[in-house]
Parts: C-alpha cells; sequence; structure tokens
C-alpha cells in the first residue's frame, strides 16, 4: 500500500517541482506552495459532492456513446473540477502579495490542480494498482496540471491587470482561463469516456496536443516575467535573462500543435472532425504569425481531411 501511494503521489510532487524552478525572477515560499496544494486537494470535496448532484440532473445517454462521453466530460467533470479548482485558487492567493508577478498565475495554478490530482490519483490508483498508476502518470495527472497552467496564465495576467485598475479586463481574464481549462479538460474525458475505435488513438495525440501547447506556454511567460510585476515598488527588479526575450516570434509551438492535429486526423482517416478543424484553425493561426511550413503542411492535411470526413459523416447520415 505504501509503494501504491508513493507512486500515486510522485508525478504531481515531480510536476510541482518542476514548476517552482522554472520560475526563475523570484520563487515563491515552498509554504505558500504547499498550502495551495492542499487548498487544491480539499477542492475535491466540493466537487465530488456536485458532480452527484449534476449526474441526476444530465440527459441519460447509452453508455460509451459519444453524447454521454461529451455531456459527462463537460457538463460534469470539466465545468464542476475547473470551477472548483479557481474558486479554491483565487481565494487562496489572489490578494497576497507574493502573487507578484504574471509568471506566479502558473506556479500556483499548477500547485492547486496537482493538490486535486494527487487526492484523485491517490483513490484510483489504490483501487487499480500499478498499471493505473502508471498510465495516470503520463495521462491524468499532466493533464490537470496543464489545466492548471493555462488557468493560470489568464490569472496571471488577470491580477496584473486587476493591479492596474483595469477590472473589467480582469475579469473577463479570468472567465478566459476557466473556459480554456474546462475546453481542455473536457475534450480529454470526452476521448477517454467515448467507447469508439479510435478514441485511443484520439486521446494519445490530443495529449500530446495539450503537452506541446502547456510546455510552449511555460517557456513563452518565463522568458517575458520579469517585465511583468504586479506592484510599482518591483518594476524595477534586476534580471538579466540568458536568451532573447522576444516571445513574438515564438510561433513553432502552434505549428507543432497544428502538425499534431493533423497526424491525428489522419491517423483517424479524416473520420472524427475535430482534429482536422484544430488543425486548420492552428495552422491558419500560425501562418499568420509568420510561422514555417508545418503550419502550411498542417492546413493542407487538415483541410483535406476535413473535407473527406465532412463527406464520410453526410453519406452517413442521409444515406
Amino acid at each position: 500500500m505504501s509503494r501504491l501511494m508513493f507512486l500515486a503521489l510522485l508525478p504531481g510532487i515531480l510536476i510541482v517541482i518542476y514548476i517552482f524552478r522554472r520560475d526563475k525572477v523570484e520563487k515563491e515560499p515552498v509554504p505558500l506552495i504547499v498550502r495551495m496544494v492542499v487548498l487544491g486537494a480539499l477542492s475535491c470535496l466540493p466537487a465530488a459532492y456536485l458532480e452527484s448532484v449534476m449526474a441526476r440532473l444530465l440527459p441519460s445517454f447509452a453508455e460509451g456513446s459519444l453524447p454521454a462521453a461529451f455531456t459527462v466530460a463537460f457538463f460534469s467533470a470539466g465545468l464542476i473540477e475547473e470551477v472548483c479548482k479557481f474558486a479554491f485558487l483565487k481565494a487562496g492567493i489572489w490578494r497576497n502579495r507574493e502573487f507578484d508577478y504574471r509568471f506566479d498565475g502558473i506556479v500556483y495554478g499548477v500547485s492547486t490542480a496537482i493538490g486535486f490530482a494527487c487526492l484523485e490519483n491517490v483513490l484510483y490508483v489504490m483501487d487499480g494498482g500499478i498499471s493505473v498508476a502508471v498510465t495516470r502518470a503520463f495521462l491524468a495527472v499532466p493533464l490537470h496540471a496543464f489545466c492548471g497552467v493555462f488557468m493560470g496564465a489568464f490569472f496571471g495576467m488577470a491580477k496584473y491587470c486587476h493591479v492596474r485598475g483595469e477590472t473589467s479586463r480582469a475579469f473577463a481574464l479570468q472567465l478566459q482561463g476557466v473556459a480554456a481549462a474546462i475546453a481542455v479538460h473536457g475534450t480529454y474525458d470526452t476521448f477517454a469516456m467515448w467507447d469508439m475505435q479510435y478514441s485511443a488513438f484520439l486521446l494519445l495525440g490530443f495529449t500530446a496536443l495539450v503537452y506541446v501547447a502547456g510546455i510552449r506556454t511555460i517557456n513563452a511567460l518565463e522568458k517575458d516575467d520579469y517585465m511583468m510585476a504586479f506592484y510599482a515598488s518591483e518594476e524595477s527588479y534586476e534580471f538579466v535573462p540568458s536568451y532573447s526575450t522576444s516571445s513574438l516570434k515564438e510561433t513553432d509551438g502552434v505549428s507543432i500543435a497544428a502538425l499534431v492535429c493533423a497526424i491525428v486526423s489522419a491517423l483517424t482517416s479524416g473520420v472524427f472532425m475535430i482534429p482536422s478543424l484544430l488543425a486548420v484553425i492552428l495552422g491558419i493561426i500560425g501562418i499568420r504569425r509568420g510561422a514555417n511550413t508545418a503550419a502550411k503542411a498542417a492546413v493542407v492535411i487538415g483541410g483535406i481531411l476535413l473535407v473527406g470526413g465532412g463527406y464520410f459523416l453526410g453519406g452517413t447520415l442521409f444515406y
């Protein structure tokens, strides 16, 4: 049992250490990070209750079908869990003066998400054993962490705007952060719950996309963090980065994400249209930002497969 407990907690601990080390400008107090991890774990309690209530309210669909997977993934797991994590994140750190740089939003967002993920992971691993521990170490736990990254990125920028009196923009950014986390969480759970031949490929492909997007977000915000002090007394913080601080050319992540979506779509022969659509959208964004040929290839591949998938879907529905 102690070995399973260790395996359940290890991925979350390593992720928190990784994020802590990436905070180059000003390290956050360890006791405060531990506090946010604990608060994240406590957020499981209202989430579990609200999900039990939501289960009685949601419409009933055939188990394993796409409507059933989508409904539970977005309106139960994704919505409730991410809102609960955000509520505990904001209550725990929003007014704290240690939350004084934009990247701190990622540090505390990930810490809160990992607290939730660790408690959830312990329950799953104790029931499922080592195989579940290994699988969730690379899929579910990082998924929660990257949701914390996306939420925290918006959360940090919201605090920056709030301190400068831009309260309406700060509120909008917080909503965007929660929405981004719900979208990622809901899509992941949809693929995980959908009983379909290619759902495993979709899950792995989407997870790879989240890894790429999450790491690129961490890299981009880390580079410019020294310029994003919230309080006037810290504007002159002396920090000389050892690399270029320009994030305008950081478009490779978008290109890679677009190409990953195109590859996932190709693996499923374009039948499932979401990866194709994402490949086209992300590819167009990459092209408009001056990205490399990977974005263009993604648009071409995704476009072809999108048309083919639409033709297949139309034939299935109407013939």
